[in-house]
């Protein structure tokens, strides 16, 4: 569901621009909400970043994912992913923000 999300928003980014044919750095920000669950003190630890996200979904899921919405559409080929950094955090915002350079 979100891979379609993403690959419909690069869609509209990148227009008629062809797909990139050159080497790619790319940094994934995956911000998930915070559980309903954790108390006060808990959820303030999220937000600041000291309680971190490990329950699944893993990372290297949205990882793979938002790649496969790329594909075709930003660059050719995954193959062309020289570096990728990657995280994972809470945040009241969630969503993912991707940036690609070259």
């Amino acid at each position: 569901m979100w891979e379609h999300q993403i690959r419909m928003t690069a869609q509209k980014i990148q227009g008629k621009d062809a797909p990139l044919q050159e080497a790619i750095l790319m940094a994934i920000e995956v911000r998930l909400p915070v559980p309903k669950s954790l108390s006060k003190k808990k959820k303030f630890m999220a937000l600041s970043g000291s309680l971190k996200p490990i329950k699944r979904p893993d990372l290297d899921n949205y990882v793979k994912a938002a790649l496969d919405a790329l594909q075709g559409v930003v660059f050719r080929d995954d193959s062309q992913i020289c570096e990728i950094r990657a995280k994972k955090t809470y945040s009241e915002t969630p969503g993912m923000n991707i940036i690609i350079s070259t």
